[in-house]
């Protein structure tokens, strides 16, 4: 293992270095009081192991809390909007230009018109993991796309019904089977046949 201790160590890393000195502590702790009584080392262990809990706790990032937004969500957000309404044609039109805002570039260069595809989606014309791209935007502005979202079927397979039932015929040679049935009597005969031989030889 490197000497993580070194002074400007190239690659070396204060968070890791922390966790390695804390966990090598603890090490020689135990080594040290081995043989002693438990208890007596009880407090020095819960210590230990509190630090190093906290020096590893420290290496591991902040995960964000924010989660990706996805365009195929935004659109599905606009299927269950009225727009015979005054309130429902104005929170149809804030949801498109939010999406505008967010995916407008990344669908254009989809070749997707934005103003037509919501219209479609909206009146159900259009399946949107059919005709929109799994687009995601992170929370940092990052546009990704995605593969595409796997669909189940909406409706009950079709069930194929046979018009006829095939026939299947198995037709035996009986002289053929009799034929391969008594040679294999005889190989078996022959084979008792070569080992009594054998035994015979080996007694005399």
């Amino acid at each position: 293992m490197a000497d993580f201790s070194t002074a400007n160590l190239e690659g070396a890393n204060d968070l890791l270095n922390q966790a390695l000195t804390d966990a090598k502590t603890l090490k020689d702790k135990l080594l040290a009081k081995h043989g002693d009584d438990a208890s007596a080392i009880l407090g020095d262990v819960e210590s230990l192991t509190a630090d190093l809990k906290s020096s590893v706790s420290k290496m591991i990032p902040e995960l964000p809390t924010v989660q990706n937004q996805s365009v195929q969500a935004e659109f599905a957000a606009l299927k269950d909007m009225d727009i015979t309404t005054a309130a429902g044609k104005k929170q149809f039109d804030t949801k498109v230009a939010n999406i505008k805002e967010s995916f407008g570039p990344a669908l254009k260069e989809k070749g997707i018109d934005l103003d037509d595809m919501s219209s479609k989606v909206q009146s159900g014309a259009a399946d949107i993991g059919d005709s929109i791209p799994n687009l995601q935007l992170s929370a940092d502005g990052t546009s990704i796309e995605l593969p595409s979202n796997i669909s189940l079927p909406s409706v009950e397979a079709l069930k194929e019904k046979l018009e006829t039932m095939p026939e299947f015929k198995i037709e035996i040679d009986s002289d053929l089977l009799k034929e391969k049935a008594n040679e294999a009597l005889d190989a078996i005969d022959k084979l008792k046949k070569d080992n009594e031989t054998e035994s015979k030889l080996t007694l005399v």
